[in-house]
């Protein structure tokens, strides 16, 4: 009889075992498998992508400006751009939460009308703030979209691709997302979205799943804004299961972590890295599959 009990008892807590493996799996598991993702994808990775543009001091050209992203253009890169909401509903292309440290004004975007945001000037130059229509004609394709994922990449800077960041507020998600991809849809451009905004990624996976879909994470553990288990959730990925991302964009510096090594390695995510500083970084980065997020030196335009 005992030793029924102790058989029962080690079959109950093996089951337990494989069904919190499983759950666990299945909360930050990635979409794999779809092969129209899979081929316009292929496009995407040939690329290195200039973070906020190809911007920097030196040339006098500032982050998330119509001069950082032609210049990206111009020397064959992909670019990465941040779009935010303004107070009345206009899409603007802006990293910070506060336009201070660009603008050397405070204030959100969120707050303001988008006369009050074009008012303003990036980085003590006379670049304004651009609109997100603005931003991504940059890289319009003048010929016919079924033809972006078969171009050939020749460092001329003709079409290149466009990694778009949804910065979100106030739960204004809903909103920000679908004008966005409003305004994609207005344009030829190839591009892919990424957020770390759950609920982005989410309405994206049921309402436009053709569109690439990337999670933006980093290790958070340690931080003091958010509770420790947001902080945990954000840094281990929980919460995939809503969205089924089709990339992970990781921090280079944290992107060894077993949960990234495990859905980026045998899960089948495809892996980002941001934010790329030096030619040693990016050779390693490459080596292992990512997809460089770059910024303060000049690569070449493609892998």
């Amino acid at each position: 009889m005992g030793e029924k009990r102790t058989a029962a008892a080690a079959a109950a807590v093996i089951g337990g075992a494989a069904l919190l493996g499983a759950s666990t799996l299945g909360a930050v598991a990635p979409r794999v498998g779809d092969s129209h993702v899979d081929a316009r994808w292929a496009r995407m990775k040939r690329y290195r992508y200039a973070h906020r543009g190809l911007h920097g001091r030196v040339t006098g050209v500032p982050e998330n400006s119509l001069a950082a992203f032609e210049r990206a253009r111009d020397n064959g890169f992909g670019a990465e751009m941040d779009v935010r909401l303004t107070k009345d509903d206009q899409l603007v292309v802006f990293h910070d939460a506060d336009t201070t440290r660009m603008c050397g004004v405070s204030g959100a975007i969120e707050d303001m009308t988008l006369d009050q945001v074009r008012a303003l000037r990036l980085g003590g130059t006379d670049e304004r703030i651009p609109t997100f229509e603005e931003a991504i004609s940059v890289f319009d394709y003048e010929g016919p979209k079924n033809e972006l994922d078969e171009l050939d990449v020749d460092g001329s800077g003709v079409a290149t691709p466009v990694i778009v960041e949804i910065k979100t507020a106030n739960g204004n998600f809903k909103r920000l997302t679908d004008l966005v991809m409003e305004a994609l849809d207005r344009h030829c451009v190839s591009f892919c979205i990424q957020s770390f905004d759950l609920y982005v990624l989410s309405r994206l996976r049921w309402h436009r799943p053709e569109v690439i879909r990337g999670r933006l994470a980093y290790d958070v553990r340690h931080g003091k804004a958010l509770a420790l288990p947001v902080r945990f959730a954000r840094t281990m990925l929980t919460g995939n299961h809503a969205a089924r991302p089709d990339f992970i964009a990781y921090r280079f510096e944290d992107r060894k972590l077993p949960v990234v090594r495990m859905v980026v390695g045998p899960m089948g995510a495809k892996p980002v890295y941001w934010t790329i500083r030096t030619e040693a970084d990016l050779r390693e980065c490459e080596a292992e599959g990512g997809v460089a997020i770059f910024e303060g030196f000049l690569p070449d335009p493609t892998c």
